[in-house]
C-alpha cells in the first residue's frame, strides 16, 4: 500500500470531518491541485468531481476497495 503522502490516480482516499466520512478516488494528479472522484460522502452523488490541492489529499487516508465499501 503507497504512504499517505505518495499520491497516484486510482488510489482511494478517506477524509473524515465533523463525524462523517468521505471516499473519493484519485483522478489526475498535478503539481499543485488533485482531481477526484466521490466514491460515496453523505449528500453527494458518487462520481462527482473535485479539485483539492495536493496536501488536502495528501492529509486524507490512503484506503484499500474494502475499506472504502463502509
Amino acid at each position: 500500500m503507497a504512504r499517505d503522502d505518495e499520491l497516484a490516480s486510482g488510489q482511494l482516499r478517506r477524509r473524515i470531518s465533523l463525524g462523517t466520512e468521505a471516499v473519493y478516488r484519485v483522478v489526475e494528479v498535478s503539481d499543485k491541485s488533485v482531481q477526484v472522484e466521490v466514491v460515496r460522502a453523505p449528500g453527494l452523488t458518487p462520481g462527482r468531481r473535485f479539485d483539492f490541492t495536493r496536501v488536502d489529499v495528501q492529509r486524507m487516508e490512503c484506503v484499500d476497495g474494502a475499506d472504502a465499501e463502509g
